[in-house]
C-alpha cells in the first residue's frame, strides 16, 4: 500500500490516466414508484409514478448501456419491482453481458416474484433491513414490513436466488449491529452491505437520525469485528473509511482493487440515472441541475458522457480544488474528498469531507497532544 500511495503522491493522475473511462457500474432508478414512505429515502419516493422513461425509451437505454461496455448495472426505485417491465429490462442488458441485480424493500416479495426474478436470471437481489423490529419500523414507516423483509430473505435462500441485505446506519441503529449482523448470518445472505444516511431528500427533515463524524469510529471497530469473525461477508459502502488506521482493513477484498480508497469514481467508471433519463455522475448525488450531465431522451448516452467538460469534480480533479481539512490533507491526491455525495450533502462542496476517519483519527490525537 506505501508503495503505491508513494507513486501517487509523485503522479497524483497515475491511477487515473492508467483506467478506461467507460460506464463500467451503474445504477439505474427505474420508477419512484413506492409502497412505502421511508423517512431516510433520498430520492422521496412515494405513489406517484413520476415521468419515468417509458417501455421503448428504457430498452433503448439497455442496448445504448451495453455498446458502451457497461459490466453491471443495479435496478432501484422507489421500489424496482413495482416497474412491470423490469424484468424485460434485464433480460435486455444480459444479451450484452452486463450482469444485473436490484435492491427491494422486500415487501412485495413472493413466489410468483421471485419465479421471475429467477426466469430474469438476476445475479442478486439485496432487502434493505435498517434496524431490528421496532428501529427498522421506524425507519420504514410501513406496518409489517420488518416481518417481510425476514420473508423476503428466507424466499430468496429457499429458491437459490443469491442474496444481500442492505443497511443504512442513523442513530437509532448504530448499536444494533451486532443484532442485524445475527439476522444476516441466520438467513445466511451472501453480502451484507453498511453505508452511513446522509441528509438528502426526506433525511434531511430528520436531522436527529444522522450519525456524527465522531461516531464512525464506533462503526469502524464493529466492521473490523465482524470480518474477523468471517461468518459473513461485511461490505462498507464509499461513504464510509478513509486513511485511518485500519483502512487496508475496511476495504473489500476484490480483485483487481487497490486495498485503500482511491477516490471517487462517478463520472470515471460509474454513472447514476434517474427515473425520468437525467444522467449523474453517481445516483446519490442531489438531484438539482448542476449535478445534472444531459437526460437520454434528449441526447444519446454516449453524447452525455463523452462531452467536454462533464463530470467535472473528477474527470478535471486538481488538490487546488480541495476544501477545509481536506485542502491540506495528505492524502488528499489520491482521496479526493472522499465520497462526493457524502461531502456535498454535509458541506454544500464535493471537495470537503468531515466524514473521514483519518480526519477524526488526527483531530483526536491534536487533542491528546495539547491536553
Amino acid at each position: 500500500m506505501r508503495y503505491i500511495l508513494k507513486l501517487l503522491k509523485e503522479n497524483p493522475k497515475y491511477y487515473l490516466d492508467k483506467i478506461k473511462y467507460y460506464p463500467r457500474n451503474v445504477v439505474w432508478e427505474l420508477t419512484l414508484r413506492c409502497n412505502m414512505n421511508c423517512a431516510h429515502c433520498g430520492s422521496e419516493a412515494g405513489p406517484e409514478r413520476g415521468q419515468e422513461l417509458n417501455h421503448e425509451e428504457a430498452m433503448d437505454f439497455c442496448r445504448q448501456l451495453g455498446k458502451m461496455g457497461c459490466e453491471l448495472l443495479t435496478l432501484l426505485g422507489g421500489e424496482p419491482f413495482l416497474r412491470e417491465d423490469w424484468d424485460d429490462l434485464a433480460l435486455c442488458l444480459q444479451e450484452y453481458g452486463v450482469k444485473v441485480n436490484a435492491i427491494s424493500n422486500g415487501y412485495l416479495m413472493d413466489q410468483a416474484l421471485v419465479d421471475r426474478i429467477k426466469k430474469a436470471r438476476l445475479s442478486n437481489v439485496a432487502v434493505s433491513l435498517d434496524g431490528l423490529e421496532q428501529t427498522h419500523q421506524k425507519m420504514r414507516r410501513k406496518p409489517g414490513s420488518f416481518q417481510r423483509v425476514l420473508n423476503a430473505l428466507d424466499l430468496l435462500r429457499q429458491n437459490g436466488v443469491s442474496s444481500a441485505m442492505v443497511t443504512t446506519i442513523c442513530k437509532d441503529n448504530l448499536d444494533e449491529l451486532d443484532g442485524i449482523q445475527q439476522i444476516a448470518i441466520e438467513k445466511q445472505v451472501d453480502i451484507w452491505q453498511l453505508q452511513i444516511g446522509v441528509p438528502r431528500g426526506r433525511l434531511c427533515e430528520h436531522s436527529d437520525f444522522v450519525i456524527q463524524p465522531e461516531d464512525l469510529s464506533k462503526l469502524e471497530q464493529f466492521v473490523l469485528r465482524a470480518r474477523k469473525d468471517q461468518r459473513i461477508r461485511l461490505d462498507v459502502a464509499d461513504n464510509i473509511g478513509y486513511f485511518g488506521q485500519n483502512e487496508e482493513s475496511l476495504r473489500t477484498s476484490t480483485p483487481g482493487r487497490l486495498p485503500f480508497w482511491s477516490g471517487c469514481f462517478a463520472g470515471i467508471q460509474a454513472l447514476g440515472i434517474e427515473a425520468n433519463g437525467d444522467i449523474k455522475g453517481c445516483l446519490s448525488m442531489p438531484t438539482l441541475p448542476e449535478f445534472i450531465e444531459g437526460n437520454v431522451r434528449q441526447e444519446p448516452l454516449a453524447k452525455i458522457w463523452n462531452k467536454p467538460g462533464g463530470f467535472s469534480y473528477n474527470r478535471d480533479f486538481h488538490t487546488r480544488m480541495l476544501e477545509g481539512d481536506c485542502k491540506d490533507c495528505e492524502y488528499g491526491y489520491v482521496c479526493r474528498g472522499g465520497c462526493k455525495s457524502t461531502a456535498y450533502c454535509f458541506t454544500g462542496s464535493f471537495f470537503n469531507n468531515p466524514y473521514c476517519l483519518y480526519r477524526i483519527e488526527k483531530k483526536g490525537e491534536d487533542k491528546k497532544y495539547n491536553s
